[in-house]
């Protein structure tokens, strides 16, 4: 356990303050856009800080004590049941339903579930039903009296006035009317010409990181291969020290990379996530060109 600590304590923490320190301008971000990219950002540094934890401190105090209690041959049945459920757990996720959408399709499905386009195309629908309301004429006054008015004889006076605006009042309101309902119509656009910027963005984002890491992939392969070179050429006196550590070197870099731009992928794919409000995984097209 005091070796495995030493040799992946200073990787674990590097590691872990790099992701969060990138990722620590999103999370006190305040500009457009900021609130998805917020909350998405602070459960990556949370997670950051609590898988460093889990890593460092938790399991080898756990690993200390299911090798005592294996000595002794007495292994505890919550462990057991802990290793059990976290076997049966794994594959649940690796299982997990995940359906392929296509640009066209996340488009169309975040404008039919965002909230903003439903309640826009509502404000339309009120707006149309206030054209109705452009023809308000006051209230008809009506008077009635009982009395001895004009005779020594009990008699009935009734009375009743209406008062109109001039037409044009009326065909004014009308036009306001008609204009609120246009004004809706455009913001409506608006909004669903943002969201739909946004669903690209996001897209095109996973569709780069997607073609990156198949590229990087292909590097590390040749890195790969380089570093076996070089052990090879070190071990038969062909070379010095220095070409065997600058190969690990540059093997190392490009894994870190590849897991950078997975975890970076792993945002936007949320991101894609919470525009269409899918509570599935979702994969992009890959095959489309960038």
């Amino acid at each position: 356990i005091l070796k495995g600590v030493q040799a992946r304590f200073r990787p674990v923490i590097m590691t872990s303050a790099v992701a969060s320190l990138g990722f620590l301008p999103m999370a006190l971000s305040t500009s457009a856009g900021a609130e998805v990219q917020r909350p998405l950002a602070t459960v990556v540094i949370g997670g950051l800080i609590t898988a460093t934890l889990l890593t460092l401190i938790v399991l080898p105090v756990l690993y200390n004590l299911v090798k005592e209690r294996q000595a002794k041959r007495k292994v505890s049945k919550n462990v057991l049941g802990l290793l059990l459920i976290g076997c049966l757990c794994i594959p649940a996720k690796q299982v997990q339903a995940q359906r392929v959408v296509t640009l066209q399709e996340a488009i169309q499905e975040a404008t039919s579930k965002n909230l903003s386009v439903k309640s826009g195309l509502l404000q339309i629908e009120q707006q149309d039903k206030l054209i109705g309301t452009s023809f308000n004429p006051q209230k008809l006054n009506m008077d009635v009296q009982y009395g001895q008015t004009q005779s020594k004889v009990m008699d009935y006076t009734a009375s009743a006035s209406q008062s109109f605006a001039p037409s044009s009042v009326y065909k004014s309101q009308k036009k306001l009317l008609e204009g609120n309902v246009q004004t809706a119509r455009y913001m409506l656009k608006v909004e669903q010409l943002r969201l739909a910027s946004e669903v690209k963005k996001v897209y095109y984002q996973l569709l780069y990181g997607s073609h990156l890491v198949r590229m990087l992939n292909g590097q590390l392969a040749l890195y790969k291969r380089s570093e076996r070179a070089a052990a090879i050429r070190f071990k038969t006196g062909a070379t010095n020290r220095l070409e065997t550590i600058t190969a690990e070197s540059k093997y190392q870099s490009m894994l870190q990379r590849i897991k950078m731009v997975r975890q970076n992928q792993e945002i936007q794919s949320t991101s894609l996530k919470l525009l269409l409000q899918s509570a599935e995984p979702i994969l992009i097209d890959t095959t489309m060109a960038l």
